[in-house]
């Protein structure tokens, strides 16, 4: 081999050599140039994720939202009944969604329906009671409410139930002469948020009780409030002129909670989820 020919060899494997060593290729007792160090950073252990919400999670969390919404408005409620400890003809009764207005009381003896198997006449010796009540809505929804409940009471405290044939026939009689507006019925109706609506309810009472002071209890589901039906006197003491009505939202009384989620297969779902 001549010399220049060797040089050039030489001077080749020299060259060869030094890239290795650049490029990361290096000889020692486990690594004989031809494996590549790793050079990347350790991977990511992943964050801790929350456990997923349970049915019974959202149950627990909506009943304590309740509760404590439940409690604002019963406190709400305590506020405004200092003002509904006396109540007369004319008086705004509050109790939580809806408001009740006696407007006015009537004694008859006959109510005439326009046929006589509806109309009504009042036994020997007893009278009906009419009562006019207007009832508001002041919650941010419909709701339904009723009147069934109601009781007249007397100066002794005897009790007196409406009279369902009287009412009847009454609304027919104010059918037929457009005497009072009825625009609700009283065993059960739907209110609409801000809409007064007109009801009357009728009952059979001892002739004698109309000289006598009566008084109309409305309940409620914690309690019960009795409306004087007479005029309230101008000496009464003490004489508070009632706020504004107290409006409650009943959307906004229980936030909302995401639901946990769920799967619920319907007929012929099944073919659509597995072409899915």
């Amino acid at each position: 081999m001549s010399r220049p020919r060797l040089i050039s060899l030489l001077f080749g494997a020299l060259l060869a050599g030094t890239t290795l060593e650049a490029v990361g290729f290096q000889a020692g007792p486990d690594n004989t140039g031809n494996e590549i160090i790793d050079q990347q950073d350790p991977p990511e252990e992943p964050a801790a994720s929350e456990p997923p919400r349970t049915r019974e999670d959202f149950r627990e969390r909506l009943r304590d939202a309740h509760a404590e919404w439940l409690a604002g408005l019963m406190a709400e409620q305590a506020k405004i009944d200092r003002y509904q400890t006396r109540n007369f003809l004319g008086d705004r009764v509050q109790l939580e969604f809806v408001t009740y207005v006696v407007n006015e009381i009537e004694f008859v003896d006959l109510i005439d329906a326009g046929m006589d198997e509806y109309t009504q006449q009042a036994g020997e010796g007893y009278v009906y009671c009419i009562v006019d009540i207007t009832l508001n809505n002041v919650s941010g929804i419909s709701k339904i409410a009723h009147l069934t409940q109601c009781a007249l009471l007397d100066a002794e405290g005897s009790r007196y139930a409406p009279d369902e044939d009287a009412i009847f026939a009454l609304k027919m009689e104010y059918g037929r002469t457009l005497k009072r507006p009825v625009t609700f019925h009283w065993r059960a109706d739907r209110l609409q948020p801000e809409v007064p609506v007109q009801a009357q309810l009728v009952f059979q009472i001892p002739e004698g009780m109309a000289e006598e002071d009566l008084g109309l209890e409305i309940p409620r589901p914690h309690g019960k409030v009795l409306v004087r039906l007479e005029e309230r006197p101008e000496d009464d003491s003490p004489r508070v002129d009632r706020p504004a009505s107290a409006y409650w939202s009943l959307q906004d009384g229980i936030p909302k909670q995401p639901k946990p989620a769920s799967i619920e297969l319907r007929l012929n779902d099944w073919l659509t989820l597995t072409k899915a």
